[in-house]
């Protein structure tokens, strides 16, 4: 579109109106030269129907005339009755003298007398006997049909004495039937007499599109019985010598139009473009448009250079805004979905912590207990989630690479798993795990793999009431292909397109009643960081797979495989008389209160320091301490300070390292600094007993 006030749309105006004038010209003068050929086409044609409809006529007069002209005879008569096959053959002579293909002689019971063929192998009683009953009632009759050998043009009549040549005052005494093929011999006369190409069709064929430049006539082949069985097509080119007018009246329109086209070039180039590209660049900023308009010539380059200019520091200050922006949505949304996610255990703990205080059913105070610890694992798992996902997202997870063997994970991930669907009265799912390749060694980061599998796990549980999970590994090509199968609820295809997000719960038939709605995220944030990748296959009502895949490795020849599990054995109830000392270094009251009570069963001594100071103080007093619980955060010195310290009074004295910090790499802080084993909080009450046994035996 364009503005009339402006000088480019002046000019386009003009160019508009000349062509337009011109083109209506152009349409009247094509109008009328088609109206003139339209005249001359049909015309032709029409005479040209005319003609070959008349020829095919004569083609066939003659032989329809042969065979009135035999067929009122009384010595033929007489043959046909005392069924004289030798008079007919030397008397009806049609075939060979006239040259057609078949003749045939029937009594007037419609019984063949004699029948001659010009081809050996033309089958006999070729005519539909329909057709020599019709003549009964006809007495004459012309038509075609199509035989073994092709179409075919029959001529016949029935026959009578000499006394009744239009063969209606006596009834018949026999018939007569005469036909001849219409093959390439006689097509290709009638088309050199026509001067055309002749096409044979069938009944139900269309007729073929010949073109402008050639007219046709059409020839309609009726059966015995008036139905069409073939059509002939005539077809004749037609040169009209329009061809000079026409190359005349397209030269001029050229002409016309590549002169309209280099002028609103030239104007639309020289004026409109370096125009319309600062209209745009003050509409919309468009970078394309200022790379253009500082290529314009003259001035115009100039202004193309400060509208860059501009327009970048136009878009440093919106992606600043935009960012400020994006930053307080996120965070807005981060709170929001923390506040909601961490009140909601939170809610069953305080509640029903002051439930147990007053309660005296044994039953129920068991039941609030149960209550406050699921709620208290959902909230410990939401904390380890989230700051697993950040530190992701931020990119400070880094990955610890070593050789282990799949069976490890596997063999702990069923022990873990089969203890907890005892604890959610599952235990009549089974729970199974197959290496269809045996056992694999992996270069990997076995504890982010164990990570990913759990939280799979976890979900299959929660969402399967009957039936079995499996999960397993097997290496394809230079992938290690994981997987984790149930027979749960199974996901709609909606549902799976979003299974991924963070914060997102499905609860199907209502057994999504815990959990954080980050554990799918997690492993999909997991996976990726594993260079891998993550699906999933469920049918509603049938189960999940969820598949993922992390490249293989070679393991380093130089490593061995480290062991994932330590052999622990139970707790056990040790003698008044050959009581163990420890020392349990906890600057929080109420955190010492929990190991003495969690310790309590094991009647070991437990002797109790606040700092790292005094536990370094505490060990130089008492070398018969045995073991310390160390927490790793203290004031004045914290725990890896205080443990080095240690080491060089007693370095065979076992140090665990108690703490609240549980990211990747604390542990590894820990044991350098020369901690014996490592335990996070909050604290697992069965783990504790089991690692201070253990090294206490040891």
């Amino acid at each position: 579109m364009f503005k009339f006030k402006t000088i480019y749309g002046k000019i386009r105006t003009l160019l508009v109106t000349v062509g337009s004038v011109f083109f209506i010209l152009f349409l009247v003068l094509v109008f009328y030269k088609a109206k003139l050929e339209k005249q001359i086409i049909e015309s032709s044609r029409a005479q040209f129907s005319s003609e070959v409809n008349s020829l095919f006529k004569l083609n066939s007069a003659f032989m329809i005339r042969t065979v009135s002209f035999y067929s009122f005879w009384d010595e033929f008569v007489k043959a046909i009755n005392n069924n004289d096959k030798k008079w007919i053959s030397e008397n009806i002579t049609i075939i060979s003298f006239y040259q057609y293909d078949y003749i045939c002689v029937y009594n007037k019971n419609f019984e063949i007398v004699q029948e001659l063929a010009s081809d050996e192998f033309l089958p006999k009683g070729i005519i539909p006997k329909d057709a020599v009953i019709n003549l009964n009632r006809a007495r004459f009759s012309h038509f075609y049909f199509r035989g073994p050998d092709g179409l075919m043009e029959v001529s016949s009549a029935s026959v009578h004495p000499n006394s009744d040549p239009d063969h209606t005052k006596t009834d018949p005494g026999g018939y007569l039937v005469v036909a001849r093929k219409l093959d390439q011999k006689v097509l290709s006369e009638l088309s050199s007499v026509s001067g055309s190409k002749i096409d044979i069709l069938s009944s139900s064929d269309p007729i073929p599109d010949y073109g402008n430049k050639s007219i046709y006539a059409r020839i309609d082949l009726p059966g015995w019985d008036g139905n069409i069985v073939s059509r002939i097509v005539f077809n004749r080119k037609m040169d009209l010598n329009f061809r000079a007018t026409q190359n005349i009246m397209i030269i001029i329109l050229a002409f016309v139009i590549i002169a309209l086209l280099v002028a609103d070039f030239i104007a639309r180039r020289c004026i409109n473009k370096p125009l319309r590209l600062v209209t745009d660049i003050l509409k919309t900023d468009n970078h394309e448009s200022i790379v253009d308009l500082k290529k314009a010539p003259a001035e115009y380059g100039h202004i193309g250079s400060l509208f860059e200019e501009y327009v970048l520091q136009k878009e440093e200050l919106k992606h600043a805004k935009e960012k400020a922006e994006e930053s307080d949505r996120l965070k807005s949304a981060f709170l929001a979905n923390m506040s909601h996610e961490i009140r909601t255990p939170m809610n069953a703990i305080v509640g029903f912590s002051e439930l147990v205080e007053f309660e005296t059913d044994h039953a129920k105070k068991h039941q609030y207990v149960k209550i406050i610890q699921n709620s208290s694992t959902n909230l410990l798992n939401l904390i380890v989630g989230i700051v697993d996902l950040s530190k992701i997202e931020t990119g400070a997870m880094q990955l610890n690479y070593s050789n282990f063997m799949i069976s490890e994970i596997f063999n702990e991930l069923k022990e873990i798993y089969t203890v907890e669907l005892i604890k959610k009265e599952k235990s009549d799912i089974q729970l199974n795990f197959f290496l269809p390749d045996g056992d694999i060694l992996v270069h990997s980061d076995p504890y982010r793999i164990k990570q990913a599998i759990s939280n799979l796990l976890g979900n299959a549980i929660k969402f399967t009431t009957k039936g079995a999970i499996t999960f397993n590994c097997q290496k394809i090509k230079d992938e290690l292909i994981f997987s984790v199968s149930d027979t749960g609820t199974g996901i709609p295809d909606n549902d799976q397109k979003k299974i991924f997000e963070r914060f997102i719960k499905f609860d199907y038939q209502g057994l999504n009643n815990e959990g954080t709605g980050i554990g799918l995220s997690l492993v999909e944030k997991l996976v990726t960081l594993l260079n891998g990748r993550i699906w999933l296959k469920s049918v509603l009502g049938e189960g999940s797979t969820f598949f993922f895949s992390i490249p293989f490795i070679t393991p380093p020849t130089t490593s061995t495989p480290i062991s994932l599990n330590n052999s622990r054995k139970k707790p056990v109830q040790r003698n008044s008389d050959n009581r163990k000392r420890i020392l349990v270094v906890e600057d929080d009251k109420e955190s010492y209160l929990l190991i003495k009570e969690i310790l309590h069963p094991l009647n070991i001594e437990i002797s109790h320091v606040r700092d790292g100071k005094d536990a370094v103080e505490f060990i130089k007093m008492n070398p018969e301490i045995q073991l310390i619980l160390m927490d790793m955060k203290l004031p004045f010195m914290n725990g890896d300070e205080a443990t080095i310290a240690i080491r060089k009074i007693n370095p065979n004295i076992s140090i665990i390292a108690q703490t609240a910090f549980a990211m990747l790499g604390d542990k590894e802080k820990a044991l350098k600094a020369g901690c014996n084993d490592y335990i996070t909080k909050p604290l697992e009450s069965k783990k504790l007993q089991e690692l201070v046994v253990m090294h206490l035996l040891n």
